[in-house]
């Protein structure tokens, strides 16, 4: 007869086996149960908070208003059924949301970018809303359906306001609009009725293409970041009768060196500029009698002559200047900057931001106390290539209270770059602080950053 297994030794030794294994398993259940009974026990600090400091904290940790499972708000919902109620019920989380259909929905296929933004303005009950929408003219019919509460907009590409749309629309809250459309598709936006509406700005392919009908007559700052002629913006800054600052950027590089260019406005209210200056620039193009604050950005050498007409024309008295010289402009000299500074020689208070160059390289465009006269604050942003703080010490004597200057305030922004390894990476010697100290002592307050750590404040 054939062997039934009952007694075959493999099949013994397998049953005792199994027998183990059902023993290590029933002992490892025991052990997780354990274990969630114990983690269920330890009661954790945050957990006995209220729901309302819950709430408050939840709102600190807002980091980006795109959609996102691993931030908040969505992040949130997920941990426990607590901070899931108390996320759902505080509308200050769900206020700002940021979506464009055609690059965040890639990361989010399984939403309906509709529904998703519906969620959103749910949740946020009647709060004012920040968005940021696009890819799909739905999101934003979607969300004129709560206009009132509209603060700051931007509208991007395939986001467009016709005037069926605007007619009879108050945005009563809207602070901020922002247009932004690197397509060369005309784009319409219609916003007439908007009583607080102070801030526009246009990050746009073409000024040309816009279809805009906005309260320009209202606006204080305006932006323009734009591949387009300096002129195109012209006719926009012709409707701003009360504007206070002006945002310009030209991201066609070229050499502009025009004193006087029609179309042509005077901007009589305009007390602040800041201006990235590579290409076509509005400077030849505007009178600002009201100039008070500048910042100019890269290529100031070829700005020198612009700003010298401007500020005839203008007859301004420029009190604040920052200039900002770009890493890769290595035409630039001390000579240029020297030159800039004569055609301001107003400014009590002046920025250098030397970005990836070196002090000593530009430094020397304050050796005359002549330039600048009425300098009363100076503030340095370098990096520290080398410690040899010279020219910059004689500098701060000769226009320190002392040497009958007015230089009272002086704060040096200093950062390490891989050219720094030669020096010591724990502060400047300490001769060189007794130096900065001994001309604080004479009535010049002194502050020294390195990093960001302060090493002198005197």
């Amino acid at each position: 007869m054939p062997d039934s297994g009952k007694n075959h030794p493999d099949i013994a030794a397998a049953r005792i086996r199994l027998a183990e294994l059902d023993t290590l398993i029933n002992s490892l259940i025991v052990e997780r149960q354990n274990l969630r009974d114990t983690l269920d026990a330890v009661i954790y600090p945050v957990s006995s908070l209220p729901p309302e400091i819950l709430s408050h904290i939840f709102v600190r940790c807002l980091s980006s208003k795109r959609p996102a499972k691993h931030l908040a708000p969505l992040l949130l919902t997920q941990i426990c059924r607590l901070w899931r109620e108390i996320a759902l019920a505080t509308p200050e989380l769900w206020q700002a949301v940021a979506l464009n259909a055609r690059r965040d929905m890639v990361a989010h296929a399984h939403q309906n970018p509709e529904r998703l933004l519906e969620m959103w303005l749910d949740r946020s009950a009647t709060l004012p809303l920040t968005l940021s929408l696009g890819g799909l003219q739905s999101l934003v019919d979607m969300a004129m359906t709560h206009h009132d509460r509209w603060c700051e907009v931007t509208l991007e590409s395939d986001a467009a306001i016709t005037e069926p749309e605007a007619r009879g629309k108050v945005f009563s809250n809207l602070r901020v609009l922002e247009l932004t459309d690197w397509s060369q598709d005309p784009h319409t936006v219609v916003i007439e009725n908007a009583p607080v509406l102070k801030e526009v700005h246009f990050t746009v392919f073409s000024i040309e293409n816009m279809n805009l009908r906005l309260p320009f007559a209202q606006i204080e700052k305006i932006g323009f970041q734009t591949f387009d002629n300096a002129a195109t913006c012209v006719p926009i800054l012709l409707q701003c009768t009360n504007l206070v600052h002006i945002d310009t950027k030209t991201l066609v590089v070229q050499t502009m060196t025009d004193l006087f260019l029609d179309p042509h406005v005077t901007l009589d209210s305009v007390e602040s500029l800041n201006i990235n200056y590579i290409g076509s620039t509005i400077v030849p193009h505007v009178t600002l009698p009201a100039l008070r604050q500048l910042t100019l950005s890269e290529e100031v050498d070829t700005a020198v002559g612009p700003f010298r007409a401007l500020s005839a024309r203008s007859g301004c008295s420029l009190q604040e200047l920052t200039i900002i010289v770009d890493q890769h402009n290595y035409k630039m000299r001390s000579l240029h900057l020297t030159q800039f500074f004569e055609v301001f020689p107003s400014v009590t208070t002046l920025r250098l931001d030397f970005r990836d160059h070196a002090l000593y390289r530009f430094i020397n465009a304050l050796s005359s106390a002549d330039i600048l006269p009425s300098m009363h604050t100076l503030t340095i942003d370098s990096v520290r290539e080398r410690d040899d703080y010279d020219i910059l010490l004689d500098i701060l004597r000769a226009r320190s209270p002392a040497g009958n200057g007015t230089l009272v305030n002086l704060t040096l922004l200093l950062r390490s770059t891989a050219k720094s390894s030669s020096v010591d990476a724990r502060g400047l010697p300490g001769f060189m602080m007794d130096h900065f100290r001994d001309i604080a002592a004479e009535g010049m307050r002194i502050q020294i950053f390195l990093d960001g750590t302060l090493l002198l404040d005197v």
